[in-house]
């Protein structure tokens, strides 16, 4: 569980753990784009198997540098969300002409983690992300 420090007046001004879905999103939507990248472009099993615990390795390091506060909730959002897009830019060179054309009319390019950000604040909470507090 990653922790953030919310400053106020909190009785003890104790930190409180806050569960911060946008991290655990961020590192599944990265180890999935991931294992599907090294199922249909990988055919060796022994380097598949390699890449798969490289990317676990990542996945409890990103999880670990959050939880010891050495990033922030969201620098680990962006680092994985990052990785996932480079990931699914590599994996369109595996993908069916039909395929690609499908996907790349869903999405060409993927929107930035802030857009992201946005979209979802406004869905919940009405307002630009960075207007809330």
């Amino acid at each position: 569980m990653a922790y953030a420090q919310i400053d106020g007046n909190f009785s003890a001004k104790q930190q409180h753990p806050v569960e911060d879905p946008v991290l655990s999103k961020a590192l599944a939507a990265f180890e999935g784009a991931a294992i599907k990248f090294s199922t249909d472009a990988i055919s060796d099993a022994n380097v598949r198997s390699s890449y798969t615990s490289n990317i676990k390795r990542v996945v409890t390091e990103v999880k670990q540098l959050a939880a010891a506060k050495k990033i922030t909730v969201k620098e680990g959002a962006e680092f994985c969300y990052e990785m996932r897009n480079q990931i699914m830019a590599e994996h369109r060179k595996y993908t069916s002409a039909q395929g690609l054309a499908l996907a790349e009319r869903h999405k060409k390019t993927p929107p930035s983690l802030e857009q992201l950000f946005d979209k979802y604040a406004k869905k919940k909470f009405g307002k630009d992300f960075k207007s809330l507090s």
